[in-house]
Order: C-alpha cells, then sequence, then structure tokens
C-alpha cells in the first residue's frame, strides 16, 4: 500500500509554497523549549553541581568535557536513524514526540543528585544522567528538529524566515532560564538558592512547560 504523504511532504513538491505566520512561529517555538534545557546546561549545571551538590568542580568540568566526545558521535547516529525513518508523520516529528518525556525526565534527574551518593557513586550518577540528556535525548530532539527546515518548505525565503524565528525563540529561552531559575529555586527552597529541593521542584516545572511546548504528530 501506498504510504500517504505528510502535510509537508506535500508542501515540498510545490518549491513556492508559502508557510503561515502560526507554522513559523510554531518551528520557533520548538527551540524555544529546547533551549529551556540546554540554556540550563549551558548556565547553570556546574553551579549545581558545586553549590548544591558539593562536587569537585574539576571533576564535574571532565564530565561535561568527557562526554562531549560522546555526543559528537550521537549526532552522526542521529543523522543516519533520521535519513532512515519513514513514517506517516515525516522523518523528524516522530522521534521529536517520542523523546521529549524522555528528555523531560532525565534532565529532572540530573538536576536531583541523591544528597546520599558520594565519591564515585556521586560521579557516576553525574556522568550518566548528563549523558542520557545531553548525549542522547536531547540530540535525539535536536537534530531533527533541525532537520525539519528542509523538510517543511524547499522555499529559500520560508527557511530563512524559519530560521529567524528560530534565532529569536531560541534568544527568549535562554532569557527565560537566565532570569527564572535562580529566582524559583530560592522560591522553592524556602529562601535558599541552593537547597536540592529548590533546584528539584524548579525543574520539574521546567520540565513540565518543556513537554508542553513539544510539538505532537498530527
Amino acid at each position: 500500500m501506498k504510504r500517504r504523504k505528510t502535510d509537508y511532504e506535500d508542501r515540498d513538491m510545490n518549491p513556492n509554497a508559502k508557510l503561515s505566520f502560526v507554522e513559523r512561529f510554531g518551528y520557533g517555538v520548538g527551540d524555544y523549549a529546547g533551549n529551556l534545557v540546554y540554556s540550563a546546561i549551558s548556565a547553570f549545571l556546574l553551579v549545581y553541581y558545586t553549590n548544591v551538590v558539593g562536587a569537585n568542580a574539576a571533576a564535574a568540568a571532565s564530565i561535561i568535557a568527557i562526554s562531549k566526545i560522546f555526543d559528537g558521535i550521537s549526532d552522526l547516529v542521529m543523522g543516519y536513524i533520521i535519513d532512515h525513518t519513514h513514517s506517516k508523520w515525516g522523518k523528524a516529528r516522530p522521534w521529536i514526540a517520542r523523546l521529549c518525556i524522555p528528555l523531560a525526565v532525565c534532565t529532572v534527574l540530573m538536576f536531583s543528585v541523591p544528597s546520599s551518593f558520594a565519591g564515585k557513586a556521586q560521579l557516576a550518577y553525574m556522568f550518566l544522567t548528563y549523558n542520557l540528556v545531553s548525549t542522547i535525548f536531547y540530540t535525539g530532539i535536536n537534530v531533527p528538529y533541525a532537520t525539519m527546515n528542509g523538510l517543511m518548505t524547499t522555499n529559500q525565503y520560508e527557511r530563512g524566515l524559519l530560521g529567524n524565528f528560530r534565532m529569536l525563540l531560541a534568544t527568549a529561552g535562554t532569557m527565560t532560564i537566565n532570569t527564572v531559575v535562580l529566582k524559583l529555586t530560592t522560591a522553592f527552597g524556602g529562601g535558599d538558592a541552593y537547597s536540592q529541593k529548590g533546584w528539584t521542584l524548579t525543574f520539574v516545572l521546567l520540565m513540565l512547560v518543556f513537554v508542553g511546548l513539544n510539538p505532537e504528530p498530527r
């Protein structure tokens, strides 16, 4: 049986097809959501590891640096997987829908290092949760998300607009994280910005927002 094409695949047949404002904005919202995770890692993960968990700063930084090697490999693997994905929702959207909840859960776990863990157990937990977030699930969402630009339209002007919406809303996501994280950890922590309870509850809230903003296949 011949597979039914998605709306985006049908549009690809016409290089002059235009996207609506809602479609452009919706695409950008995906990067806003992604930056709730990415910017949290970039701006606050080392702060969390050192000020909340009490981990050695050099060891925490080494975990992140070493994991970048695995992250580079996972990008290539995810690209291969997308190329070989065939579904009624297209190549990219199924992966975003499948992986947004695992990414949200693992992000909360990453910012919830058990206080009973110390030494090697603590470092192993940090290494595992960081790689689940950054190497596996974030890559599994971000690579197909970037691929959607080329799948939604072949019109170069429209692709440029999609890139602009993406950059603007990605910046908004970064600003959101930089503005609210310490305020939320302080509020949830009963006035203490560096309590474990405050950080866990903060990321439970942020990841609920993240899941709510990610598109589902329709």
